[in-house]
Formats: structure tokens, C-alpha cells, sequence
């Protein structure tokens, strides 16, 4: 998906506080390690504080980045931008449920989730379907509140299926999930125990007792 900067302002609930509103972003990544020449910098903050790799993704090529504050000394060569929104992950769903409901509006979304085979059934999937229809599925296992917005936002504007997997680790987290992706089909591999220790047994579910 390809956007102007003040549309990812737009979408994501902030505002291009630096540099050229039109700069154009191609690609959307967290890694600055990963990026594409013309990438959105997503700055996350994990275990490190992606505004400290700001730098290092405009000096690999991305164009814009999502910031919650303007990172010390960064330097921008003229066409970037920066983008400022309150909470960088939180405008990363706002932004792909935006896209979900403007450019992709006519994309048939599949939602895969379950406790085990996620993956591989997306994988299978999406090249059943790949021969009839232009289908784009999630790389390796993007299927968390980071990887299922990079999903939908890497959609090319020929895509006519998305096929998303969507993984939980706590309660709430798939309806969380569906509620930026906005599936038509859903797919539930199996129900099991994985992440028992966040989200409890069968029992503790309603599924037993």
C-alpha cells in the first residue's frame, strides 16, 4: 500500500510535525534492520525503543516515520517525514482498520486462528486460492497486534483476497484483532491449551464443567 504521509497522519490519528507531507511511504516495517528503500518506519517500543533506530531507517531509504516523539540529532534527507501520534503501536491498528475500511473496502479478508497448524493452513490457503484470485497472506507468522496491521498494509492495490492469521496470547485478543481486519471467513484450525498459562483451561473457559 502506498501512502503520503499526511494520509498516514490521517489514518493513524497524528500529525506530520516534520518535514514534507507528501513524502510517500511503499512498505510498512518495525525493524529498521528490514526495511525497504521507501518504507514507513514503525517506532516501537519493546524490550528497545524503536525512536532510537529512527536514524538508522532513514539512512537504509524509508521516507516516513511513526514516531511519539522527534528522537535527539535525527537527521532527514529532504522528501521524509515525520509522523507524531501518542502511542505508535495503538496508530498502527488504527491505521490498517483505516485502510481496511477505505482502500481495501472490497477485499475479501480470511482470518485464520487456532491452537496449532495456523500457519501452515494460511500457507495452504493462500495458494489454493493464489490460483484463481491475487492473494496476499501475512509473511512467516505475522499474526499478532504488530504483524496482522503490517499484513493488511502490505496489501498491493490488485489484491482481491487477504488471507490474515491471528494468533492470541491473552483473552480478547482475536476480537481485538477482527475488529482492524474485519474478516468475512473465518478459519479455527483446532481448540487446545496452547497459552494455558495466560488464557486457563477448557474448564476455566466454559468449554468443560
Amino acid at each position: 500500500m502506498h501512502l503520503s504521509a499526511r494520509e498516514i497522519a490521517e489514518g493513524a490519528g497524528g500529525d506530520v510535525v516534520a518535514g514534507d507531507p507528501e513524502a510517500r511511504a511503499t512498505s510498512f516495517g518495525h525493524d529498521s534492520r528490514a526495511l525497504a528503500p521507501g518504507a514507513c518506519f514503525v517506532a516501537l517500543r519493546g524490550h528497545r525503543d524503536g525512536h532510537d533506530f529512527a536514524g538508522e531507517a532513514f539512512d537504509a531509504g524509508c521516507t516516513v516515520a511513526l514516531v511519539s516523539r522527534v528522537p535527539d540529532g535525527l537527521q532527514m534527507a529532504p522528501g521524509c517525514a515525520l509522523v507524531s501520534v501518542a502511542d505508535p503501536l495503538t496508530a498502527l491498528g488504527r491505521l490498517a482498520a483505516h485502510c481496511r475500511a477505505t482502500a481495501l473496502a472490497d477485499v475479501t479478508v480470511v482470518g485464520i486462528t487456532g491452537s496449532t497448524g495456523k500457519t501452515s493452513t494460511k500457507d495452504l490457503t493462500a495458494a489454493a486460492i493464489g490460483r484463481f484470485r491475487s492473494v496476499h497472506a501475512n509473511p512467516d507468522s505475522f499474526n499478532n497486534e504488530i504483524g496482522l496491521p503490517l499484513t493488511l498494509l502490505g496489501a498491493g492495490p490488485h489484491t482481491d483476497v487477504v488471507i490474515a492469521e491471528m494468533g492470541a496470547r491473552f483473552a480478547g485478543n482475536i476480537a481485538e484483532l477482527c475488529a482492524i481486519a474485519r474478516p468475512e471467513v473465518g478459519v479455527v484450525t483446532n481448540i487446545g491449551l496452547a497459552h494455558a498459562e495466560h488464557l486457563g483451561d477448557r474448564r476455566s473457559a466454559g468449554g468443560e464443567g
